[in-house]
């Protein structure tokens, strides 16, 4: 339980933060199924790193003398850790929402010598790297899927040479082996696509 905000039929979501959590830890009695969230005061790049190292997602950081507010605000930020990775560009999907290049690229890493799928990236494009990503695409274009299985797409996939290499941040993996919450950030024009490997 991280936080109070009725107690004996009083409102406190005007009450300031820290004050709501030292009555609920003064009133909680935990169990096997009941915890108190605690925090850290002033140690945020601390517990940050220790995210990281942990392979957490991330951290929340509150203001201690915020409100409650039921809806998003400045008063919580969450505060995510994200990795890049190097992948290969196995092919594309059909555009879609207003898109007329594609809709999303198709990534995968080599696995010895098989191109294993990783999942899909479709945001993070500028008007530009759209245009000279289709372009790209569109001179590899083959009709042979070079990843080891053929992956479920939501649109129609078209195949390409496994030749492009985008760099990509995203906040972890899947158990499937695939990227959570990919997003494109560049074409690696200087990077090979035999490097992109499973580490």
């Amino acid at each position: 339980v991280f936080d109070l905000l009725y107690c004996d039929t009083y409102d406190l979501r005007q009450t300031p933060l820290a004050e709501r959590k030292e009555l609920l830890r003064r009133i909680l009695r935990p169990d096997a199924h009941i915890r108190f969230s605690d925090h850290q005061s002033e140690h945020g790049k601390e517990l940050f790193e220790l995210a990281r190292h942990e392979g957490l997602e991330g951290i929340i950081g509150k203001r201690a003398d915020s409100p409650y507010v039921g809806g998003r605000s400045g008063h919580w930020v969450k505060v995510k850790v994200t990795k890049t990775l190097d992948a290969v560009v196995g092919g594309w999907t059909a555009p879609r929402a207003g898109r007329t290049q594609f809709g999303s690229l198709l990534l995968g890493l080599y696995d010895g010598e098989k191109l294993r799928f990783i999942g899909h990236v479709g945001s993070g494009f500028g008007n530009e790297a759209l245009q000279v990503i289709a372009d790209n695409l569109r001179g590899r274009e083959i009709a042979k899927c070079h990843f080891d299985a053929v992956p479920d797409t939501n649109e129609k996939a078209f195949w390409t040479r496994p030749e492009l290499v985008v760099r990509v941040r995203f906040t972890g993996w899947t158990q499937e082996r695939r990227l959570r919450h990919p997003v494109f950030l560049a074409l690696r024009e200087d990077a090979s696509a035999e490097d992109c490997r499973w580490e």
